[in-house]
C-alpha cells in the first residue's frame, strides 16, 4: 500500500493550545503551545463524518474539525504500527529508520524524539496507549525517550487485546481488575475469556487526569488509541473479535470482515457483498459469486443486533 492510501489507516489530530485557549493565526509567535497528539489505529478518515462520511455520527471529531483545522494532506510514515511512530517519534521518513516493517526493533538509547526535545526545551512529557518501540529493561521504553510519564501498552501485540490482565504505568504493572485471559493456543495470550475493566477507559482517564496536573505549564501529551484495530487472535480464536466490525443505522446494517464487507438496506432486502481491497467504493456487489461467505456474515449480523428490550 502506498503512502498516499495511509490516511484510510491512520487518523492523526494535531491541537496546538494556549493555556488561555486554542492558538490563532494571530496569537504571539513567541508563546509555546502546549501539544496534544491524538492518533487511532486503523481508523480511516473516511470513517468521520467531518470528511463526509454519513453513517456512523462523530459530532465531538467533527467538533474539532469545524473548531479547528482539517489536516486533508497529512501522512503517516508507514502503513503498519510500529514503523509509523519510528517516524512520528524521530522525524525521519522510512528512507532513513532503521525499519520499514513491523519487524521487531526496540529505540536505540542513541535515537533522539521529540518528546526529549521539548523536555530539553522545558516540557513536561507524557503519553498513553500503544507504545511498541521498547519495554522495562529495554532501551527502547518510553521513560528513556522523552516521555516522563506513559501508560498503556509497551508490546503492540498485547495492544490487539482491550481486556488485558493489565497496562503499565511507566515501569511498574498497572492491573486491570477482573480481566483473565483465555488458554487457547491460538489466542498467544492476547484475547480475553473474561471481560470487566475496558483498557480505553482506564487509558483516558488517566491521560486527562495528567493534563489537569500539567495544566499550569507547558506540555506535550499524546494519546495513542488502538481502536479500532482489529483483534487478530480473537477473530483466529472466536470469529467474533474485533475482526468483525458491525454498523446499523435505523434499518440499515453493516458487516466487515477482513476485506469483506456485507451491507443490509432493509431488513428484507437481499445482502450485498463488497470486496474493499479491490472496490474501496463498494461498486460492485458480488454476493452472488459467494453464496456461503454471504451466508456467514448474515449469521453473525442477525447475531450482532440485539436492542434493549424496550426498543424492541
Amino acid at each position: 500500500m502506498s503512502l498516499t492510501k495511509t490516511l484510510t489507516r491512520w487518523l492523526m489530530i494535531v491541537m496546538l493550545l494556549s493555556v488561555d485557549g486554542l492558538m490563532t493565526p494571530a496569537a504571539n509567535a513567541a508563546q509555546k503551545p502546549n501539544i496534544i497528539y491524538i492518533m487511532a489505529d486503523d481508523l480511516g478518515y473516511g470513517d468521520l463524518g467531518c470528511f463526509g462520511q454519513e453513517v456512523i455520527q462523530t459530532p465531538n471529531i467533527d467538533r474539532l474539525a469545524f473548531e479547528g483545522m482539517r489536516l486533508t494532506d497529512h501522512y503517516a510514515g508507514n502503513t503498519v504500527c510500529r514503523p509509523s511512530r519510528l517516524s512520528l517519534w524521530t522525524g525521519m521518513h522510512p528512507g532513513h529508520t532503521a525499519i520499514s516493517s513491523n519487524a521487531g526493533y526496540h529505540f536505540e538509547l542513541s535515537e533522539t524524539t521529540v518528546a526529549e526535545l521539548l523536555k530539553k526545551a522545558g516540557y513536561a512529557t507524557g503519553g498513553i496507549g500503544k507504545w511498541a518501540m521498547g519495554g522495562v529493561g529495554s532501551g527502547g521504553h518510553p521513560n528513556e525517550h522523552g516521555f516522563g510519564y506513559w501508560f498503556g501498552y509497551l508490546d503492540q501485540g498485547d495492544a490487539h487485546n482491550y481486556y488485558p490482565t493489565h497496562l503499565w504505568e511507566n515501569k511498574t504493572k498497572f492491573p486491570l481488575n477482573g480481566n483473565v485471559l483465555m488458554e487457547h493456543p491460538q489466542a498467544r495470550g492476547r484475547v480475553a475469556d473474561k471481560r470487566v475493566t475496558y483498557s480505553h477507559d482506564v487509558m483516558t482517564e488517566k491521560g486527562l487526569a495528567w493534563i489537569v496536573e500539567h495544566a499550569d505549564r507547558r506540555f506535550l501529551f499524546h494519546f495513542h488509541y488502538t481502536i479500532p484495530h482489529a483483534n487478530n487472535e480473537g477473530g483466529r480464536v472466536t470469529g467474533d473479535g474485533m475482526e468483525v466490525l458491525f454498523w446499523r443505522f435505523r434499518d440499515k446494517s453493516a458487516v466487515r470482515f477482513g476485506d469483506w464487507k456485507a451491507v443490509q438496506l432493509e431488513p428484507d432486502s437481499p445482502i450485498e457483498l463488497y470486496d474493499l481491497h479491490n472496490d474501496m467504493g463498494e461498486e460492485h456487489d458480488l454476493a452472488d459469486q459467494h453464496p456461503f461467505l454471504v451466508a456467514d456474515l448474515k449469521a453473525i449480523m442477525q447475531k450482532a443486533y440485539d436492542p434493549p428490550q424496550w426498543k424492541k
